[in-house]
């Protein structure tokens, strides 16, 4: 019993912690953009991460991305992101989705739209699960489950250019997770007593692209 309260203390501290984290940010951010008269010729920058993928050759992880920036103002920008995941292994499958908007503020007054940044993210997923254990000749079991969640949190990272054209980018977050929806496709003896879920989400992605 102290185990659970000391768990469910814990939990709620990383969740007021996080909303705490991003309200902090937005306030702060607002007030940066509101001081930030400088106009800039509207940018487009669209790249895609290279770290997932040649992680991924090596633990049979599939993965692609593609993230498109706008910049609104000299240190600002928008960001959108869309990934598509898989996973298999001989008693697991995963396929995730996910798309995730991000504001971005870049910090040096000198460097038009490069160098360090902060920021926040929020993230929308759906995550197809199967435990197939029926190869199995004792205890054979079966579950697929559709899981449905919402994240979001603090960014922060860096960006440059090579040849004014080629984007070089390092992007690294962490927030909260929420699950909204879990259901189950199909199951064969297993309920969703056996399925954990995290409360915690993270990003990390070196992106490579090109600026228009």
């Amino acid at each position: 019993m102290q185990q659970s309260n000391i768990f469910l203390s814990q939990e709620f501290s990383m969740k007021v912690f996080s909303k705490l984290t991003i309200l902090f940010l937005i306030i702060s951010n607002t007030t940066l953009f509101a001081q930030d008269t400088l106009k800039t010729n509207a940018s487009l920058i669209i790249k895609s991460d290279i770290f997932l993928p040649l992680y991924g050759i090596a633990r049979n992880y599939k993965t692609g991305s593609l993230t498109l920036e706008f910049f609104i103002k000299r240190r600002h920008s928008l960001q959108l992101t869309g990934l598509i995941s898989s996973y298999k292994s001989l008693e697991r499958q995963n396929n995730s989705r996910q798309i995730f908007p991000a504001y971005k503020f870049y910090l040096s007054k000198k460097k038009i739209q490069q160098g360090f940044f902060s920021g926040i993210y929020i993230k929308g997923s759906q995550l197809i699960t199967i435990f197939d254990n029926r190869h199995r000749n004792y205890n054979p079991t079966y579950l697929e489950f559709r899981t449905k969640s919402i994240s979001g949190g603090p960014i922060i990272g860096y960006q440059n250019y090579f040849k004014k054209r080629i984007v070089f980018e390092i992007l690294l977050g962490f927030g909260a997770r929420k699950v909204m929806q879990q259901e189950i496709i199909k199951s064969g003896d297993i309920g969703f007593d056996s399925i954990k879920s995290s409360h915690t989400d993270a990003i990390l992605a070196l992106n490579i692209g090109y600026k228009f």
